[in-house]
């Protein structure tokens, strides 16, 4: 196994050699090609829903920034322990421990999990349970502070391939899987066969052929279109692998560099995401997500302001193809809804005369104030800032577009009919705007299509679909709405980046 060269350790007590302390133990130190690591490690564990105690270590690295990071789980086979993952093992665990928060387990009846039986003498129905291992413990990393819980990935070899591709099912936070000579059930494949979201690497010896049968079937029931595979002749099986190439090949690209290279861009791919708040003019607490590109540049961003009975989680998919396509994504609850209830809550200030419906009716400023919030952001290009809103959602971003000329483009989803004093604000709109309107929601749809061919010069567009869908339900009914939204803003803020 190659080593990571330790050049400084700052520990925040005296311990052991092999104690196990909840007590954080900071590590500093350069793998071997140079790589700088500083993580903080701590002991954990954590029960399965079947009542085992599982042992690891969650590892944490030093970052300038306090944006929340992804998270990786590490399974070894039962040949192996938790500590064939330590970041002084091979450097390209160092480089994911640098970047990303870790944990690193003993499966059930494995090492510091041993108790209260050792794996070699498990039944074939406790070794059927170990995806529990793998449930409980991603449950567990999720709930750390500073990870970005949309971001978790999984790396396992052999037999506890299987377990990670079954714990994993239908948890949408899990992105990624790195199978390493794995060992999968019929079963296993089922679920990759039902799951685009989650990308997989496999990689296998081509003489271990159980592992090539299992791994070149999880690549060819894959459907998410970055997953990959490597098939390697002569080397092994497992983390074996690794040190076989690096003693074979010294002068080619190590292979756990390949693994922990396609895994950092995999998971930054799917940028950051953290909660945030801001304050309107009129004394709003907006609540919001703020997700962005892994990037030194400043990009386009893009406000999200959702449908009256709803909240931000109606855009979740919006909000991933904006940020795959290169946005900062601010996604807002507007006032009186979700999070943003310091005022009240939106559906009992409706009834609320006559203070109540004007207070909800200046949504537009939670809009403003968005964009404040993101031209304060330092990834953020501030000229190059567009809305989507939906129904009354829709009434906000107009209106703030309206009244903000820093917003540069717009996506009217659904709209509603404005009375005659907005109908000419909002023919004065500056920026181009896509009006979306439901066929058969007619005064709708005349009122907006108006609106749109007043201000054809400006480059406004139409959009109109089939049917009566109205709020969240047009995106579930017409699910190429997002990308085409996408495509055109794209279009109208990199437009506005270049001028």
């Amino acid at each position: 196994m190659a080593k990571a060269l330790q050049t400084n350790r700052v520990s925040s007590r005296k311990s052991k050699q092999g104690e196990s302390s909840s007590e954080p133990l900071r590590t500093s130190f350069k793998t071997e090609d140079g790589w700088s690591v500083d993580i903080v490690e701590r002991r954990v564990s954590f029960p399965t829903a079947d009542g085992w105690t599982i042992h690891g270590t969650l590892t944490t690295p030093v970052l300038s920034t306090h944006r929340r990071v992804a998270a990786i789980l590490f399974l070894h086979s039962p040949a192996h322990e938790q500590e064939l993952f330590s970041a002084h093992g091979y450097p390209g665990f160092a480089r994911l421990q640098a970047q990303f928060v870790t944990l690193r387990i003993d499966i059930r009846g494995r090492g510091t999990s041993e108790a209260p039986l050792a794996f070699h003498r498990l039944s074939q129905e406790q070794r059927d349970s170990l995806h529990l291992d793998v449930r409980a413990a991603l449950n567990f990393l999720g709930e750390q502070a500073p990870v970005d819980s949309r971001r978790l990935a999984v790396f396992a070899e052999e037999i506890s391939a299987n377990s990670a591709v079954l714990g994993a099912a239908g948890d949408s936070r899990v992105r990624a899987l790195v199978l390493l000579s794995g060992r999968l059930t019929a079963n296993a494949k089922e679920v990759i066969s039902s799951n685009d979201q989650i990308a997989i690497l496999s990689m296998v010896g081509s003489d271990d052929r159980v592992g090539f049968r299992d791994m070149t079937d999880a690549f060819k029931l894959s459907r998410n279109a970055t997953s990959d595979i490597h098939v390697f002749r002569g080397l092994g099986m497992a983390t074996a692998m690794f040190s076989t190439w690096r003693y074979n090949r010294p002068r080619e690209k190590p292979l756990d560099y390949v693994m922990a290279d396609w895994l950092s861009g995999r998971l930054n791919a799917l940028g950051s995401s953290q909660e945030v708040s801001f304050t309107t003019e009129d004394g709003w607490t907006i609540s919001a997500d703020l997700l962005s590109p892994v990037s030194d540049s400043r990009l386009p961003a893009v406000i999200l302001v959702h449908s009256s009975v709803t909240d931000r989680h109606m855009y979740n998919q919006v909000a991933d193809q904006l940020l795959a396509a290169g946005f900062v994504v601010l996604n807002l609850d507007f006032r009186g809804r979700g999070k943003s209830r310091n005022k009240g809550n939106w559906l009992e200030l409706r009834l609320q005369e006559p203070d109540g419906p004007a207070e909800i009716g200046r949504g537009y400023l939670d809009v403003q104030a968005a964009v404040d919030f993101l031209s304060s952001q330092g990834n953020v290009d501030s000229e190059s800032i567009g809305v989507v809103g939906t129904v009354i959602g829709a009434r906000y971003a107009l209106l703030g577009a309206a009244r903000d000329h820093r917003i540069k483009a717009v996506a009217s989803v659904i709209g509603y009919v404005p009375p005659p004093a907005e109908q000419q604000e909002l023919a004065n709109i500056k920026a181009p705007v896509l009006y979306i309107c439901s066929r058969d929601l007619v005064p709708v749809t005349q009122a907006m299509s108006s609106i749109c061919e007043n201000g054809a010069e400006k480059g406004n567009a139409l959009l109109i679909l089939d049917g009566g869908a109205y709020g969240y339900s047009v995106f579930t009914l017409n699910p190429t709405l997002g990308p085409t939204i996408v495509k055109w803003l794209k279009s109208e803020l990199n437009h506005a980046q270049a001028h």
